[in-house]
């Protein structure tokens, strides 16, 4: 992703069971190479979804690169090029976890 791009992350929620149920699906990043600590797990959005018995429905999220930035030593803002770690789940103790590099 170029420092002026955005993430995208698309997936598929179904509710399986025989009731009516309500889900928060959860988009956490991780810098893993920032050059100052960073969060382990940090909440980049999140959405709430009420699904009937058997519907599906698609959840989008789009990160715009300047939202993965910090303050550096400096106080100044910035996005450092490098490797993150994305996860999409109900909480940030799992979910589907991919990587990506901001160039």
């Amino acid at each position: 992703m170029a420092q002026d791009g955005a993430l995208v992350v698309s997936l598929k929620v179904r509710n399986a069971g025989s009731r009516e149920g309500t889900e928060t699906v959860q988009l956490y990043v991780h810098d893993r190479v920032a050059s100052f600590a960073r969060p382990v797990k940090e909440l980049k959005g999140f959405q709430r979804l009420s699904l009937a018995p058997g519907e599906a429905r698609l959840v989008r999220f789009e990160v715009p690169a300047h939202e993965l930035g910090f303050h550096g030593h400096e106080n100044r803002y910035r996005v450092e090029p490098g490797r993150f770690t994305v996860w999409v789940g109900p909480d940030a103790l799992g979910g589907l976890e991919a990587e990506f590099e901001v160039g």
